[in-house]
C-alpha cells in the first residue's frame, strides 16, 4: 500500500509539451535514471523526491502522438500502469495535464490528447486536474493570453465547469513547484474512470469509455484505408493499360503503405479486445519491485524524510492540532 505520505501526481499531456521537463524542474534536477528516476517501462517513468516533509512521486507518460508506438500502445500501456497501480492501493493526489502556448492553434494532435485525457480520467477526477499551459517564454504576454482564453472558451469548458483549475507554468523551479503544492492542496483523488472501469468492473480495454473511443477511430481508419486500396487498385489497372512502369511502381508503393497502415489498424483492433489481466498482473510485478527496491525505501525512510516527520508529529503534540504538512 502507498504510504500515506505519499502525493502521486500524473503529468500528461502530447509529446513535447514539457512533461519530463517540468517534472527535472520540480526535483530540482538532481534525479536522474537509476535514482529517483525510475522506469517502469520505456516510456513511463515515476520520479520520486521529498519536498515540504512529503513523499512526492510524480508519474511521467507517453503522448498519443508517439513516433514509435500507436495511439493504441499508448492507451494500453497508460490503462494498464493506471489499473495496476489502483489494484495495489494506490491513489493519485491528482493530474497536471500541459498544452505548449507556443502553438497558435490546436490541431488534431492536441485535440485528440485532450479527448483522451478527458475520457481516461472521467468527471468525477476533475476536481484535483490542473490544466497547465508551458512555454510561455515563447510567445508575447498578449499572444499567450489570447490563446490560453481560447484553450479555456473551446476547447476546456467542459473540464474546467467541473472542476478543473488553470494554471500556467514559465519554466522555473518555483513555477514548476507551486503546480506540484497546489496539485497537493486538493485532496486525494477518487479513483479515476479507467481504473473503475478496468478494475472495479472488470471491463476489457475496448469496453470501457477510453477503449471505444479508441476503436472508433481504428474502425474509421480502417474504412478510409480500405477506400484508399481500392483507389489504388483502379490506378494500378489504369497504370497497365497505358504500360506506365513508373506509375505502376509508385502505386505499387502506394498500395503497399495502405496495407501495412490496414493491417496494424486490425492488429490494434485486436489488442483493445484482449484480456488485460497478465499485463496487469506483470505491471504489479514492476510496482512491487520498485516499492521494494532500496531507492523507493530510502526515500522513504532515509534519515531527512524521517528526522522532519518525527519533528512535524513533535510541532502537532505540542501545538494539539492537525496541521497540513
Amino acid at each position: 500500500m502507498t504510504a500515506e505520505e505519499d502525493v502521486i501526481i500524473a503529468v500528461m499531456g502530447p509529446t513535447g509539451a514539457g512533461k519530463t521537463t517540468l517534472i527535472n524542474q520540480a526535483t530540482g534536477g538532481e534525479l536522474g535514471v537509476g535514482h529517483g528516476l525510475q522506469s517502469m517501462t520505456d516510456s513511463i517513468q515515476i520520479a520520486s523526491f521529498e519536498y515540504g516533509g512529503r513523499r512526492i512521486r510524480l508519474i511521467d507518460t507517453p503522448g498519443f502522438d508517439d513516433t514509435n508506438k500507436t495511439d493504441t500502445d499508448i492507451l494500453e500501456l497508460i490503462s494498464t500502469h493506471l489499473a495496476a497501480a489502483y489494484k495495489r492501493g494506490h491513489r493519485l493526489t491528482g493530474l497536471i495535464y500541459l498544452h505548449r502556448i507556443i502553438d497558435n492553434r490546436v490541431g488534431g494532435v492536441s485535440y485528440k490528447n485532450m479527448k483522451m485525457f478527458h475520457k481516461l480520467c472521467g468527471d468525477d477526477v476533475l476536481k484535483n486536474v490542473v490544466l497547465c499551459t508551458t512555454m510561455w517564454s515563447g510567445v508575447p504576454e498578449e499572444v499567450g493570453a489570447q490563446r490560453e482564453e481560447q484553450l479555456q472558451s473551446e476547447f476546456w469548458p467542459d473540464m474546467i465547469r467541473k472542476g478543473a483549475t488553470i494554471a500556467r507554468h514559465d519554466g522555473t523551479r518555483e513555477s514548476a513547484r507551486r503546480i506540484v503544492s497546489h496539485v497537493m492542496s486538493l485532496g486525494g483523488a477518487p479513483p479515476l474512470l479507467i481504473q473503475r472501469e478496468m478494475i472495479d468492473d472488470g471491463k476489457l480495454l475496448i469496453h470501457t469509455t477510453a477503449g471505444a473511443h479508441a476503436n472508433e477511430e481504428l474502425m474509421r481508419l480502417e474504412q478510409l484505408y480500405r477506400k484508399a486500396l481500392e483507389d489504388a487498385q483502379g490506378e494500378y489497372q489504369e497504370a497497365l493499360a497505358k504500360k506506365d512502369l513508373e506509375m505502376r511502381r509508385m502505386v505499387t508503393r502506394e498500395r503497399e503503405s495502405f496495407e501495412a497502415r490496414l493491417k496494424k489498424a486490425e492488429e490494434d483492433r485486436v489488442t483493445l479486445q484482449a484480456s488485460s489481466k497478465a499485463k496487469i498482473e506483470a505491471m504489479e510485478r514492476k510496482i512491487r519491485e520498485l516499492e521494494e527496491g532500496p531507492g523507493y525505501k530510502d526515500s522513504k525512510n532515509g534519515s531527512l524524510f524521517g528526522i522532519r516527520k518525527k519533528l512535524r508529529e513533535q510541532r502537532k503534540r505540542k501545538a494539539g492540532t492537525c496541521t497540513i504538512a
